[in-house]
């Protein structure tokens, strides 16, 4: 089955062998259109006639409809023939301006429409394969959180848990710099986020958070530029007193528990969105611990 219009066939052959005098050119031309080399080369130089028909009857039994209607659409954009040595210029002009009649005005219109439409279902099928990766990495990361429930070994259980963290952090494109120590002291790592570096603290031991144990967090921070704040992640949660201690003047410590990281890691909500949601009642109401199951 044809799949150009035999009036616009015939045109551009015509064209072809009216409107191009050297080969040279005529062979720039189909290369132009995403002809190779070793495909027109194929045809004997008999006439530029038969070597374009030839082409195009090549094109349509191989259903290359792209090349084709790149063919179409390269000399529809001609203002002027390509070569002025033709015998016959008047003939030539008259060829490129059929073809134009032929095809209508808005044949550039419909070939950006196509470009675009061709480019944004490319982008959406990159952005739907980038999303299934991610949700497939995520979802081992959660069964990797899982099984540290069945872990009988607190220190194996808390090194691997502060793996799962910086990965997670590293799948929601956060730029987290791993644990490391000072002289004095062992920082479990730190990102950052709107202007602020945050020191990460994350543990999972037994009982509740003590106040003595978030002062040392707070100290830390202390000894940090101004900019920095601190994100502690404890797995059994937080002391009230605790909590009270930091929740003052200049609150610069967010929490989160077990429970907010289970959800975060299930796929519930992002850790973008869960660290935004933080924050935000950080700096509204100097909520230093806000509950993720709060926006469900």
């Amino acid at each position: 089955m044809a799949l150009l219009n035999y009036e616009i066939k015939q045109q551009i052959i015509l064209i072809s062998g009216t409107c191009f005098w050297y080969w040279d050119n005529f062979y720039t031309f189909l290369e132009n259109c995403g002809i190779k080399r070793e495909r027109y080369l194929l045809y004997e130089k008999t006439n530029k006639y038969t070597v374009m028909r030839n082409l195009l009857s090549d094109l349509e039994e191989k259903n290359d409809e792209e090349t084709l209607k790149r063919i179409v659409t390269e000399l529809y954009k001609l203002k002027d023939i390509p070569d002025k040595n033709v015998p016959d210029v008047n003939k030539s002009k008259k060829a490129l301006s059929d073809l134009k009649t032929l095809c209508g005005d808005d044949l550039i219109d419909k070939e950006i429409e196509n470009r675009t439409r061709k480019k944004n279902t490319e982008e959406y099928k990159q952005k739907t394969a980038q999303h299934v990766n991610k949700t497939q990495i995520l979802g081992q990361l959660n069964e990797k959180f899982l099984k540290l429930f069945t872990d009988t070994n607190p220190q194996k259980r808390g090194f691997d848990l502060e793996r799962i963290v910086y990965e997670l952090f590293h799948h929601n494109e956060f730029e987290i710099h791993r644990s490391y120590k000072t002289t004095n002291e062992q920082i479990d790592g730190y990102f950052t986020y709107e202007k602020f570096d945050y020191l990460l603290e994350i543990k999972w031991v037994t009982g509740t958070i003590k106040q003595d144990e978030l002062a040392i967090f707070d100290k830390k921070i202390d000894k940090k530029a101004r900019s920095t704040r601190g994100l502690f992640i404890a797995m059994d949660g937080f002391d009230h007193n605790a909590i009270t201690s930091i929740t003052g003047k200049e609150p610069r410590i967010i929490l989160a528990d077990g429970e907010d990281l289970t959800l975060i890691l299930a796929g519930n909500i992002s850790l973008k969105d869960a660290i935004k949601a933080k924050v935000e009642y950080l700096v509204k109401e100097g909520n230093t611990f806000f509950k993720i199951k709060g926006l469900f």
